[in-house]
């Protein structure tokens, strides 16, 4: 359990970048743009533009945060998140019909990180009973035109990239296959899971990115050590096809242990100087999903991600940055969450 003060200034900092305003007139949403109906979202580090990509992460954090003072569809406040009080009063409330007002206005996604984001905020959404059921309609008819999308990304050798004819690798596979598993429901036989020769290819795919050392780069072409990301993106993806030799997820996951250094964070790779928020965070899931969490160094782990939060709220990228964001501050508390289901000797260290 966090310490409710710790809480206390990560709901504040979450709500310093919850954004609150009409829709421009282009479908987009900037603070004080534009009329219409209220739109909420959360908003990246640059300023005060709602954001898709941080509005994923914001939501996520919600799941986290949601402690005595909030409400998220609490039946009292009607459907709504707020603050308990601000020096000025209570907050605004939100609720999931403004996110939805904000997410289904935004132009098709043009990249498949874009459209898990979208899907996936608009999963999370429909987790709330307030959401509407007309947005529900119009969030479940966008699956059929993901599942376009990200089929049109599908390389001839069998792995995903970020765009049609782009560079593919195993952190975009790993994300398509998370944006098609939420579009489930319209997937053709062709890009289902338990289709053979889909696994044959994936498996086969992300085998050409494997490097001498066992880990995994987003780029076959890539000279030098694995990286951190596509590596646990790979270990997850073949863990969960089922459609390669133990020792394969072994090495990878041998490979991701000794990125961990003395900070006791792990580095995107061998080379990096610093350990990052978002690589031992990484690195932490994808060892928890295949049961081999124990294997780091948690103490260290712990001690690494308590030193990223800031004394307002949030949490930073590495150790030399001194601004926090929502994306990292939604690595560092789902790590620390991590971390006290294992010390609890939960079930963190199975497949679920």
């Amino acid at each position: 359990m966090l310490p409710p003060s710790f809480q206390h200034r990560q709901r504040e900092f979450l709500l310093s970048r919850l954004w609150r305003g009409p829709l421009a007139g282009d479908g987009g949403a900037t603070a004080g743009a534009g009329d219409g109906a209220t739109a909420a979202a959360f908003i990246g580090p640059a300023g005060a533009a709602a954001d898709l990509y941080y509005t994923r992460f914001g939501l996520q954090l919600l799941d986290i945060l949601v402690a005595p003072g909030w409400s998220v569809d609490g039946s009292c406040q009607a459907g709504a998140v707020g603050g308990a009080s601000a020096p000025d009063g209570p907050e605004p409330q939100v609720t999931a019909e403004m996110f939805g007002r904000y997410l289904l206005s935004l132009p098709q996604p043009a990249n498949v990180v874009d459209w898990l984001s979208l899907l996936h905020s608009l999963d999370l959404l429909g987790g709330w009973p307030s959401w509407p059921h007309d947005m529900r309609r119009q969030a479940a008819a966008l699956s059929g035109e993901a599942v376009a999308f990200i089929g049109r990304c599908r390389q001839a050798g069998g792995c995903f990239a970020d765009v049609p004819g782009g560079p593919a690798g195993p952190y975009f596979t790993m994300l398509a296959l998370l944006a098609l598993e939420l579009a489930a429901g319209a997937l053709p036989d062709e890009l289902k899971l338990h289709d053979m020769p889909l696994l044959q290819s994936l498996a086969c795919c992300l085998s050409a990115h494997r490097t001498a050392d066992g880990g995994f780069t987003e780029s076959a072409a890539m000279v030098g050590g694995a990286q951190a990301n596509p590596t646990a993106a790979a270990l997850v993806a073949l863990s969960r096809l089922g459609a390669v030799d133990e020792s394969v997820l072994e090495a990878a996951a041998t490979v991701l242990v000794s990125l961990q250094n003395e900070s006791g964070g792990v580095r995107a790779h061998g080379g990096a100087p610093l350990a990052d928020l978002m690589s031992t965070f990484t690195v932490l899931e994808a060892l928890r999903l295949t049961g081999r969490l124990r294997r780091l160094r948690l103490a260290g782990i712990g001690r690494f991600v308590r030193s990223l939060a800031l004394p307002e709220g949030g949490f930073r990228a590495t150790a030399t940055e001194t601004g926090a964001d929502v994306e990292y501050t939604f690595y560092g508390l789902a790590a620390m969450s991590l971390l006290a289901l294992a010390a609890k000797g939960s079930a963190a260290d199975g497949h679920g």
